[in-house]
C-alpha cells in the first residue's frame, strides 16, 4: 500500500475552476421568498450547481463540429450545448422544489396557494422555469432527445492559429418538441380512455411562451436570475460581491450578448434598438427604391432597394411600406422610386399618401434585382435580428 506519493510535475491550473479564487461565501440580503436556514446548505450547493454548469454551457457552443458541408453551406452541431443545458435543467429542477418544499401549497392541486408557486407562475422568469420543467421531465423519461433550432453561428479564430465555429442554439418552438415530450401520459384510470399528463400542463404552456424559440444560454439566465431575486443567499458570491462565474467571458462578442443574469435578455435589448433605429432617419444622402416584395398571397411586404452615401457609395437596404412612409413623412429622409431607368423624388401629399413627381425624373444607373427569394431572406433576417436592421439603416452603432 502507497501511503504517500509526491508528483514533482507541475500541473496548469485550469481557468475555469473554482481554485484559488478570493469570494466572501454568501450574500446575507433576503429576498421576496426566503427559505428555511435548513434548507440552505442543498440550496445554496444547487445554485452553485447552476452558476458551474451555465458557464459550462455556454464554452460548449464553441465545442463543435459544426463545418462547412457541400453547397457552401454549414453543417451545424451542438450536442455538447445541450449536454450542459440538460445538466443544468436538472439542477434547475432541483432548486425549484426545494423552493415549492419551503412553500407548500395551502390547498391541495390549488397552485395559487403557493405564495411562492403563484409568484413563479406569474413572473416571466419564473415562467421560464416552470418550462424548463417539460424539458427536465423529457430529458429524464423520454427515449428520444430535444435538438435545438442552431440560428446563428460565428467563426472563432483559437489562440493555437486553428480555427472553428461557436453556435448559438434555442430550444424549439413547442410544436417541434419530440412527440414523448407534449404527450407522456400515466396509465388511465378505471373509466378512463387517457391518463393524465406526466407533466402538468401548465409548464406545457410556459414552455410554448417563455422557451421555445428563445437562446438556451438566455432561459439558464433567467432561471438563475429569478432564484437569485427570490433568496439572493444562495448565490456564491467573490470578493466584490459578484455572482461567481459572471459576466461569462466574451468569446468573438459582435454585438450585444447577455452574459449575467442581472442584465437585460437580447429579446428586450434589440426591441429598444429597432424602436431607436426607427425613431430617426436613416443615415446616407438618399434612398432609391428598385422593387417591392410580396407574400405567396400577393399582400405588400416591404420596399428594397440602395441608400447612396457620400462619394459614391451605396448598400442595400430593405424596409416595411410603414416605415418608408415614416422616413419621408416625419424624418423628411429623401426616398426615389427608379422606374425604366429613371428615378422620380417621392413626397407625401395633404392626406398623407405618398406619390412620386413625374416631372422631377432623372437617369439612375441602379439595377433592379432579378433575384427576389435573396431580397426576401434579407429582409427577414432584418426583421429578426435588431442588430442587422441597424446595420440596413446605415448606422455603425446607436
Amino acid at each position: 500500500m502507497l501511503v504517500g506519493v509526491t508528483s514533482m510535475q507541475p500541473v496548469e491550473k485550469p481557468s475555469w475552476l473554482d481554485i484559488g479564487s478570493t469570494y466572501i461565501g454568501h450574500s446575507s440580503n433576503v429576498g421576496s421568498f426566503p427559505l428555511p436556514v435548513t434548507a440552505l446548505p442543498k440550496a445554496r450547493q444547487w445554485c452553485r450547481a447552476i452558476q458551474r454548469q451555465v458557464e459550462a454551457t455556454w464554452w460548449a457552443a464553441i465545442e463543435t463540429d459544426t463545418q462547412p458541408a457541400a453547397g457552401g453551406e454549414l453543417h451545424l452541431e451542438a450536442e455538447a450545448v445541450m449536454v450542459e443545458a440538460a445538466l443544468s435543467v436538472a439542477a434547475i429542477q432541483v432548486l425549484y422544489e426545494i423552493f415549492l418544499a419551503a412553500y407548500p401549497r395551502k390547498k391541495q392541486g390549488d397552485m395559487t396557494s403557493s405564495a411562492f408557486e403563484a409568484h413563479s407562475l406569474d413572473s416571466e422568469q419564473g415562467k421560464v422555469v416552470s418550462g424548463l420543467k417539460l424539458v427536465r421531465n423529457g430529458e429524464m423519461h423520454a427515449e428520444t432527445i430535444s435538438v435545438p433550432n442552431v440560428q446563428r453561428t460565428v467563426g472563432v479564430p483559437f489562440t493555437d492559429e486553428t480555427y472553428g465555429y461557436r453556435v448559438f442554439p434555442h430550444w424549439v418552438e413547442y410544436p417541434e418538441l419530440p412527440h414523448e415530450f407534449r404527450s407522456a401520459r400515466h396509465p388511465p384510470k378505471k373509466g378512463k380512455t387517457t391518463g393524465d399528463l406526466k407533466t402538468n400542463q401548465v409548464h406545457h404552456d410556459n414552455y410554448d411562451s417563455a422557451v421555445g424559440g428563445q437562446l438556451v444560454i438566455e432561459t439558464l439566465l433567467d432561471a438563475l436570475g429569478f432564484f437569485a431575486r427570490c433568496d439572493p443567499r444562495i448565490v456564491s458570491i467573490d470578493e466584490h460581491g459578484e455572482a461567481r462565474h459572471f459576466p461569462l467571458p466574451s468569446i468573438v462578442e459582435r454585438d450585444y450578448e447577455r452574459r449575467h443574469p442581472d442584465w437585460p435578455n437580447r429579446s428586450v435589448v434589440e426591441s429598444e434598438l429597432r424602436s431607436l433605429c426607427e425613431s430617426k432617419p436613416p443615415a446616407g444622402e438618399r434612398r432609391v427604391l428598385i422593387a417591392s416584395l410580396h407574400t405567396q398571397d400577393g399582400s405588400f411586404l416591404a420596399q428594397c432597394g440602395y441608400t447612396e452615401h457620400e462619394h459614391g457609395y451605396r448598400h442595400m437596404f430593405t424596409e416595411t411600406p410603414e416605415q418608408v412612409e415614416r422616413d419621408v413623412i416625419e424624418h423628411k429622409f429623401p426616398y426615389w422610386l427608379l422606374e425604366d431607368g429613371i428615378a422620380y423624388p417621392i413626397s407625401a401629399n395633404e392626406s398623407g399618401h405618398l406619390f412620386h413627381d413625374l416631372e422631377a425624373g432623372e437617369p439612375c444607373d441602379l439595377d433592379v434585382p432579378d433575384d427576389e427569394e435573396s431580397w426576401k431572406r434579407w429582409f427577414y433576417i432584418s426583421r429578426k435580428d435588431a442588430f442587422q436592421y441597424r446595420t440596413q439603416r446605415g448606422w455603425a452603432s446607436s
